[in-house]
């Protein structure tokens, strides 16, 4: 009989690409096997026409809305669920679904009780260890080895089109390269301020064929309106998009500079070279997967009360209750261009 196998990774969208590889392994490793995955509205997108999942089972916000999806859960009979989610809510969906394996992290990885749900817990083999390596982990207790990472990600002929008349629109790219600037980040204190931004583009204009493209979502206009009052360069602000329109524009980029948010995630996930802004967030778990970071973390933040030795570290003891961003504003533009002009010209013409 086919095993029935269920992913719980709901939320948030730079998260569930992080989980990708997880089913491109599945699924090379057990081709007949049936795959679902259990996502939530907001992240569910990145998951359409993947032609690797069976299913895609949506949870919607709402307590009434969990209990139905727990009953619809139960009604599909999975042999294994997959936790990465490792949270509460996550962990007692695991349970009602009647499962009998039931895979999830060892205590201590989550600090949420999820662990007491799981029969079978995984413990990764190190505390720094990346998020796509310690969710790859999971595999280990179906002997699931993972020899290539893939991030599976399907993009529509009406998705390119939209980008193709985009830069058609724009007279790019032809012989331009296209800066992409990813202004998006969940928490203020995760964002580089605008003004820095600003600069950035400016250096990046100054560079003959190198044009900066300002990249935004729902909530980031105002912060677009700023940077181009505040730069010289007249940035080409990118169209509104939706999750694989974004993902198809990331993909025309020559370089990504991003946040630490879903954005930076995908540009990754499509093959972009793709530099990461971390202040709070470690990039060492957190980063741009086998791509560039820029952190604070280290000697530069010694001096903010926000921050303590943790585990022989510097940590942010704030991180979702701060409401500043100082230590983002502690990477200056001037570094950040030179990692990307040593990305993109330096290091090719070594």
């Amino acid at each position: 009989m086919k095993k029935r196998i269920l992913i719980i990774r709901l939320s948030g969208i730079g998260d569930v690409i992080e989980t990708l590889p997880v089913l491109s392994a599945l699924r090379k490793a057990m081709p007949e096997a049936y795959i679902a995955w259990l996502v939530s509205e907001k992240a569910c997108g990145i998951l359409k026409d993947n032609p690797y999942l069976d299913e895609i089972l949506v949870l919607k916000k709402g307590a009434r809305n969990y209990v139905s999806s727990a009953r619809e859960i139960a009604g599909k009979r999975f042999d294994i669920v997959l936790d990465p989610q490792s949270q509460f809510r996550s962990g007692v969906l695991a349970l009602l679904s009647g499962a009998g394996k039931r895979i999830g992290f060892a205590r201590g990885v989550s600090k949420e009780p999820n662990s007491i749900f799981m029969n079978e817990r995984v413990k990764p083999l190190a505390t720094d260890v990346h998020v796509v390596d310690r969710d790859l982990s999971l595999l280990n207790a179906l002997g699931v080895k993972s020899e290539k990472i893939e991030f599976k990600i399907e993009i529509r002929p009406e998705e390119k089109t939209y980008v193709d008349a985009f830069l058609g629109e724009k007279g790019l790219p032809g012989n331009k390269r296209l800066v992409g600037l990813c202004l998006a980040g969940s928490m203020r204190n995760k964002k580089w301020p605008n003004e820095k931004w600003a600069e950035l583009a400016e250096r990046v204009r100054d560079v003959r064929n190198l044009v900066p493209l300002l990249i935004w979502g729902p909530r980031e206009y105002a912060a677009v309106e700023e940077i181009m009052k505040l730069s010289q360069a007249s940035p080409v602000i990118a169209p509104p998009t939706h999750l694989k329109q974004l993902a198809d524009l990331l993909s025309r980029c020559s370089i990504v500079v991003s946040n630490d948010s879903g954005p930076m995630h995908l540009s990754v996930a499509m093959g972009t070279p793709t530099i990461g802004l971390h202040g709070p967030s470690d990039p060492l778990v957190n980063g741009p997967y086998r791509n560039w970071s820029i952190s604070v973390m280290g000697e530069r933040i010694g001096a903010l009360d926000c921050y303590a030795p943790e585990k022989r570290k510097l940590r942010c003891r704030k991180f979702r209750k701060c409401g500043r961003n100082e230590c983002m504003s502690l990477i200056s533009p001037e570094e950040v261009f030179k990692k990307v002009w040593d990305i993109l010209y330096a290091e090719k013409n070594r």
